[in-house]
Protein backbone atom coordinates (compact mmCIF):
# COMPACT_ATOMS: atom_id res chain seq x y z
CA UNK A 1 0.00 0.00 0.00
CA UNK A 2 1.09 3.54 -0.74
CA UNK A 3 0.59 6.56 1.41
CA UNK A 4 1.72 10.16 1.11
CA UNK A 5 4.94 9.39 2.97
CA UNK A 6 6.06 6.48 0.79
CA UNK A 7 5.62 8.14 -2.62
CA UNK A 8 8.75 9.50 -4.30
CA UNK A 9 9.18 13.23 -4.04
CA UNK A 10 10.38 14.17 -7.54
CA UNK A 11 9.90 17.39 -9.44
CA UNK A 12 7.37 17.14 -12.28
CA UNK A 13 8.88 16.52 -15.70
CA UNK A 14 8.05 18.59 -18.74
CA UNK A 15 8.02 17.26 -22.28
CA UNK A 16 9.93 19.50 -24.65
CA UNK A 17 8.17 20.83 -27.72
CA UNK A 18 10.23 18.71 -30.12
CA UNK A 19 8.69 15.52 -28.71
CA UNK A 20 5.07 16.70 -28.89
CA UNK A 21 3.27 15.36 -31.97
CA UNK A 22 1.81 17.85 -34.42
CA UNK A 23 -1.61 16.43 -35.26
CA UNK A 24 -2.05 18.91 -38.12
CA UNK A 25 0.68 17.30 -40.22
CA UNK A 26 -0.49 15.02 -43.03
CA UNK A 27 0.10 11.30 -42.67
CA UNK A 28 0.09 8.50 -45.20
CA UNK A 29 -1.97 5.44 -44.32
CA UNK A 30 -1.39 1.99 -45.74
CA UNK A 31 -4.39 -0.10 -46.74
CA UNK A 32 -4.85 -3.84 -46.94
CA UNK A 33 -7.41 -4.38 -49.67
CA UNK A 34 -10.42 -6.52 -48.78
CA UNK A 35 -12.34 -8.99 -50.90
CA UNK A 36 -14.87 -6.30 -51.94
CA UNK A 37 -12.08 -4.12 -53.35
CA UNK A 38 -12.32 -5.86 -56.72
CA UNK A 39 -15.94 -4.68 -56.99
CA UNK A 40 -14.80 -1.02 -57.09
CA UNK A 41 -13.96 0.44 -60.51
CA UNK A 42 -10.34 1.15 -61.40
CA UNK A 43 -11.21 4.87 -61.46
CA UNK A 44 -12.74 4.75 -57.97
CA UNK A 45 -9.66 3.01 -56.54
CA UNK A 46 -7.28 5.45 -58.26
CA UNK A 47 -9.28 8.37 -56.90
CA UNK A 48 -9.14 6.91 -53.38
CA UNK A 49 -5.42 6.09 -53.41
CA UNK A 50 -4.32 9.36 -55.03
CA UNK A 51 -6.62 11.58 -52.99
CA UNK A 52 -6.08 13.63 -49.89
CA UNK A 53 -8.64 13.50 -47.12
CA UNK A 54 -9.39 15.47 -43.97
CA UNK A 55 -11.23 14.20 -40.91
CA UNK A 56 -14.77 15.58 -40.88
CA UNK A 57 -16.20 17.32 -37.80
CA UNK A 58 -18.97 14.67 -37.98
CA UNK A 59 -16.46 12.05 -36.77
CA UNK A 60 -16.76 10.32 -33.42
CA UNK A 61 -15.44 7.32 -31.48
CA UNK A 62 -17.21 4.96 -33.89
CA UNK A 63 -15.41 6.21 -36.98
CA UNK A 64 -13.53 8.94 -38.79
CA UNK A 65 -15.62 10.34 -41.59
CA UNK A 66 -13.28 11.54 -44.30
CA UNK A 67 -13.81 14.56 -46.55
CA UNK A 68 -12.01 15.17 -49.81
CA UNK A 69 -12.25 13.02 -52.89
CA UNK A 70 -15.53 11.16 -53.04
CA UNK A 71 -15.28 7.53 -54.11
CA UNK A 72 -18.13 5.99 -56.08
CA UNK A 73 -19.26 2.79 -54.35
CA UNK A 74 -19.87 -0.19 -56.63
CA UNK A 75 -23.39 -0.64 -55.24
CA UNK A 76 -25.65 1.03 -52.66
CA UNK A 77 -25.27 -1.54 -49.92
CA UNK A 78 -24.57 -5.13 -49.04
CA UNK A 79 -26.08 -7.63 -46.66
CA UNK A 80 -24.86 -6.79 -43.19
CA UNK A 81 -21.71 -8.67 -42.23
CA UNK A 82 -19.09 -8.64 -39.51
CA UNK A 83 -16.76 -5.68 -39.63
CA UNK A 84 -13.26 -5.05 -38.26
CA UNK A 85 -11.49 -2.20 -36.54
CA UNK A 86 -9.88 -0.03 -39.23
CA UNK A 87 -12.26 -1.11 -42.00
CA UNK A 88 -12.81 1.53 -44.69
CA UNK A 89 -16.49 1.69 -45.60
CA UNK A 90 -17.73 3.62 -48.63
CA UNK A 91 -21.35 4.79 -48.07
CA UNK A 92 -23.63 6.15 -50.84
CA UNK A 93 -22.29 9.73 -50.49
CA UNK A 94 -18.80 8.48 -51.41
CA UNK A 95 -17.05 9.90 -48.33
CA UNK A 96 -15.03 7.06 -46.75
CA UNK A 97 -15.48 6.10 -43.11
CA UNK A 98 -12.58 4.52 -41.18
CA UNK A 99 -13.99 2.50 -38.28
CA UNK A 100 -12.51 3.12 -34.84
CA UNK A 101 -12.61 1.47 -31.39
CA UNK A 102 -16.35 1.89 -30.75
CA UNK A 103 -17.41 0.74 -34.23
CA UNK A 104 -20.53 -1.31 -34.80
CA UNK A 105 -20.20 -5.10 -35.01
CA UNK A 106 -21.86 -5.45 -38.42
CA UNK A 107 -22.08 -3.12 -41.39
CA UNK A 108 -23.84 -2.90 -44.73
CA UNK A 109 -21.62 -0.60 -46.82
CA UNK A 110 -19.05 -1.90 -49.29
CA UNK A 111 -15.52 -1.91 -47.88
CA UNK A 112 -12.43 -0.99 -49.83
CA UNK A 113 -10.11 -2.53 -47.28
CA UNK A 114 -8.66 -1.99 -43.84
CA UNK A 115 -6.12 0.51 -42.52
CA UNK A 116 -2.79 -1.20 -41.87
CA UNK A 117 -1.24 1.80 -40.15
Amino acid sequence: PFDAHSLPNHKPRIMTFRFKPDYNLPITLRVIEGYQCDDFSVEAKEKFYSGSFAISPDSNRMGYRLEGNTVKPPYDGILSEGIALGAIQIPHDGNPIVLLNDHQTIGGYPKLGCVAR
